[in-house]
């Protein structure tokens, strides 16, 4: 797990909260948005890990199917369990829609840009979560 996933996570589990507007993960989310959402993740994610409805990593690179998201999912709860944060759960359909804002240009492994993975925030946008993203060379945006 690169080090900036895991620096990623760890902002996002004490810069978001449970608190957020969305309740929870829909896990029949066909990964399309409706039409009264704000976000859309990608059509091609592998799975998402989903943490307290605040925030969730979408694994949307081509690298990417189904058991090796599940496997890095696994990775970033036991980097977050070591940190004393709550466990994710994976999301076989991938993140849900109506994410308010994005951070992507990351992949867990940096020679294999297939490997990429998009962090959708959910609720109002704060602005360290804009902070976290750029200084780590991500690309924020608002949904």
């Amino acid at each position: 797990m690169s080090r900036l996933a895991i620096s990623l996570f760890l902002f996002a589990a004490t810069a978001c909260t449970s608190s957020s507007t969305k309740s929870s993960i829909d896990t029949a989310d066909t990964g399309t948005a409706s039409p009264t959402s704000t976000g859309t993740p990608p059509a091609g994610s592998s799975g998402g890990c989903e943490w307290m409805g605040a925030y969730c990593y979408d694994f949307d690179g081509p690298s990417w199917d189904a058991t090796s998201a599940a496997s890095a999912c696994d990775d970033f709860n036991a980097s977050a369990a070591a940190a004393g944060a709550p466990a994710g759960t994976f999301v076989a359909a991938g993140c849900s829609s109506g994410a308010a804002a994005q951070c992507t240009g990351f992949a867990v492994d940096p020679t294999d840009p297939g490997t990429s993975f998009t962090l959708y925030y959910y609720g109002s946008p704060i602005p360290e979560v804009e902070v976290a993203c750029t200084s780590e060379g991500g690309t924020y945006t608002e949904l």
